[in-house]
Order: C-alpha cells, then sequence, then structure tokens
C-alpha cells in the first residue's frame, strides 16, 4: 500500500480529492515555509547585509536626477561607477523613497524579504506546469524556500533588485510557458 494510500483519510478534502495533489496544500506550506525563513532571518539579522548601498545610491541619483538615467553613481570610485544597469526596479525603490518617504534601512530590511515570500507562488506554477504534479512542484517549491544560496542573495539588502528582478523572471517564465502549452493567448 502506497504512502499516498495509507495518508489518504488524512488528507482527503470532503472526500473528493487528495490533498496531496492539491495546490491549495501544497502553496500553503511553502508560503508558511517561507514566512518562517522570513521570520527567522529578521530575528536573527537587525541590519541589512549584502550590498544594497549601491543600488540605493543609483535610486538617490535617478531621483535627484528629476527621474532622468545619471551618467555615473558617484562615490564608488574616483570618477563614478558608470550606470549600466536595468532601470525599473531602481525607480521603483526611488518612487518609493520619494512617495512614502520610507528609510533605506527599512527598505531593505523588509521589502526583499517579502518579495522572496511573494516569488514561490509563480515558481510553484511554473514548476507545476513543468512537472505536470502539485505535488512535485510543492517539493521544488519548499526546496527553493530555504536554499541558502538564493537566501544570501535574495533575501539580503542587495535582494531589494535581485529577489525583485527573480519575481518578474518567474512570473515570465510562467506566463510564457503556459501561453505556449495552451496556445490562447489570454
Amino acid at each position: 500500500m502506497s504512502l499516498k494510500a495509507r495518508l489518504g483519510v488524512f488528507f482527503s478534502i470532503d472526500g473528493k480529492g487528495d490533498r496531496l495533489e492539491n495546490d491549495g496544500f501544497w502553496l500553503s506550506i511553502a508560503v508558511t515555509v517561507g514566512v518562517g525563513v522570513y521570520l527567522a532571518y529578521l530575528a536573527l539579522c537587525p541590519f541589512p547585509a549584502h550590498g544594497a548601498g549601491l543600488y540605493l545610491a543609483i535610486a538617490e541619483q535617478i531621483s535627484a536626477h528629476g527621474y532622468r538615467l545619471p551618467e555615473t553613481i558617484p562615490h564608488y570610485t574616483a570618477e563614478g561607477v558608470p550606470f549600466a544597469y536595468p532601470p525599473l526596479l531602481f525607480y521603483v525603490i526611488a518612487v518609493l523613497r520619494d512617495t512614502f518617504g520610507i528609510d533605506p534601512v527599512s527598505l531593505t530590511r523588509y521589502v526583499p524579504r517579502f518579495i522572496t515570500v511573494v516569488y514561490l507562488i509563480p515558481y510553484y506554477y511554473l514548476g507545476k506546469e513543468i512537472l505536470e504534479s502539485p505535488s512535485q512542484a510543492g517539493t521544488a517549491t519548499v526546496l527553493l524556500a530555504v536554499t541558502p544560496v538564493v537566501l544570501k542573495w535574495h533575501l539580503a539588502a542587495g535582494g531589494i533588485v535581485r529577489a525583485a528582478a527573480f519575481l518578474l523572471v518567474l512570473t515570465g517564465l510562467y506566463t510564457g510557458i503556459r501561453t505556449f502549452k495552451r496556445k490562447n493567448r489570454r
């Protein structure tokens, strides 16, 4: 008798379905794990780490230039760092700082961690499209939620750009795969 059959009594939903193959079940597990990692990181790391200083300086320069792209970002080298980054997320940071007056420490402490939890949702659905099994997609999503090398770059302060970019990439990949599999542009 399979593990699914043995646990079927505990995981059935109104006797009609198997919770092990239910999107809500796996998403709730993955998001709960993600929130747990988020809270643990907040408790263990009271200050932002891993380099958002340059990203905040870029957003500050964009704001100071009237939302035009700067040629260089001063103070990192004698002549400044040439601006050669995709600007979308720097504009978002500049707008958040200018509109809501959010201080840089709070911005880089909370936003990357929140995005790290949010991107688990498109990752799950992308995994489900590729693996064609909610349980496999859920397991893959839980593994992503606790993978140290991913968390190092996304939970840290620099994740304000990196985690958001990862969210956009995952959402685009899911949308693309779904569009081509279903052959429906809607």
